[in-house]
């Protein structure tokens, strides 16, 4: 009897997202711009696939370069649902009242956190962490100002006592260090690890931060369809199962490990640490 209401609802949920999808005749996804576009879009394709046909949708990825756009775009509901760092989604929720938090995901070693790196080159001259030229990601990144000002002043240092510059993404931040147009940055660890073979290397890093979330527009998207996304997520265990890790393998390294269920406490951490501080949108240098 229990088998058959199991199944009898899991028939109801499936005609309830399905004919959400049919009034939504498009999912518009927007990624973080970490790396250039045709990276990221190549992260996040596969991961995209696996929704469509798990929904029955599709899914459209919007793409778009500056932190900032994704964020206006999600609040006039351009945006259904996005690949948000804990920094944007806690600015987007003190201003949208409807992003809901669906998962966060995991790293290789099944934990839901990741961190950001302060780097340099290796055997570079940077003791005395003053006048320096830095390199940031963007505004509203994590690993940008907000993590860099708070690593920089561990080292006893002033950011502003710096120059510091946007570079657009993390990987960038790392390109430009290595081309002697930075003496210092600011990225996430992980992605701060494959330039280390350039010479990159970390100074110090950041305490653990909440994973990446996957964010919902519930203004957009139906109460049946976020719930479907859930579910599909979260139902995959690569670290657990072959037969998952096989299907996820060929993902973004940021969502190919699983997920966890996401909700608005697991960004308190970053909201005390956004206390007190303005971001600039400019660079100073």
């Amino acid at each position: 009897m229990f088998q058959r209401l199991s199944l009898f609802s899991s028939i109801l949920l499936l005609c309830a997202y399905t004919s959400s999808a049919l009034a939504q005749d498009v999912i518009r996804f927007a990624p973080l711009p970490m790396e250039n576009t045709k990276v990221v879009i190549k992260q996040f394709k596969p991961m995209l696939d696996y929704l469509e046909k798990e929904l029955n949708v599709k899914i459209q990825i919007v793409y778009q370069e500056n932190y900032t756009k994704i964020l206006e775009k999600f609040q006039s509901s351009e945006i259904d649902m996005a690949f948000l760092g804990p920094l944007p989604y806690v600015i987007l929720t003190q201003e949208y009242q409807k992003a809901k938090p669906l998962v966060r995901f995991l790293n290789a070693k099944g934990k839901d956190t990741y961190s950001c790196s302060l780097v340099r080159l290796e055997d570079s001259n940077s003791a005395e962490i003053s006048g320096k030229r830095i390199a940031l990601t963007q505004p509203y990144s994590t690993c940008g100002y907000l993590s860099v000002s708070h690593l920089l002043k561990q080292q006893g240092a002033d950011i502003e006592k710096n120059r510091y510059r946007y570079t657009g993404s993390h990987s960038e931040v790392a390109l430009g260090i290595t081309r002697g147009e930075f003496d210092l940055g600011g990225l996430k660890t992980s992605i701060g690890n494959k330039f280390a073979h350039l010479g990159l290397e970390e100074i110090t890093k950041s305490d653990p931060l909440p994973g990446f979330v996957l964010t919902g527009n519930t203004a957009t998207l139906s109460e049946a369809l976020l719930k479907g996304i859930t579910q599909a997520m979260l139902k995959l265990k690569p670290l657990e199962n072959p037969v998952h890790l096989q299907l996820t393998q060929v993902w973004g390294k940021n969502v190919r490990f699983g997920a966890v269920p996401a909700k608005d406490e697991d960004f308190a951490s970053v909201r005390q640490k956004l206390t007190g501080i303005t971001l600039p949108m400019q660079g100073n240098d």
